[in-house]
């Protein structure tokens, strides 16, 4: 009987690291997906499964990133783009802010703002270097 108990426990520390490894797995396979949406301008679809992904890893850029600019080209357009570009710029690191990367999330971000007119915000952004 302890010989059929140690047999289980060593099974079961065994497949957890495939576990974890075919959740990565998905996770990358979903944001394929996500992302080949974007290039076919499904952006609703994309939107619902990067959101499932951002519960996941609610500091990852990319997924930040894209789900604004998902939302900025369906109808909840950029109200919704701007809660998720925001988001971005708080986990991007500092020293990618003048990257090709940091500037277009901040024109993203501010083509939301102009979108909402909000000039005040456009203004800020501007005034922190970003011509927009």
């Amino acid at each position: 009987m302890r010989k059929i108990h140690l047999l289980l426990l060593l099974l079961a520390l065994l497949a957890k690291p495939t576990i974890a490894q075919n959740k990565q797995e998905r996770f990358n396979r979903d944001y394929a997906t996500a992302i080949s949406l974007i290039k076919s301008n499904d952006f609703d679809g994309a939107v619902k499964i990067l959101k499932r992904l951002y519960l996941q890893k609610p500091e990852n850029t990319d997924i930040l990133y894209n789900l604004g600019n998902s939302y900025l080209n369906t109808s909840d357009g950029p109200d919704s783009a701007i809660i998720y570009f925001e988001k971005a710029l708080q986990h991007l690191p500092i020293e990618n802010y003048n990257t090709l990367y940091g500037i277009d999330l901040h024109l993203a971000l501010g083509k939301s703002y102009q979108l909402t007119n909000n000039p005040e915000k456009v203004a800020g952004l501007e005034s922190a270097g970003v011509t927009v």
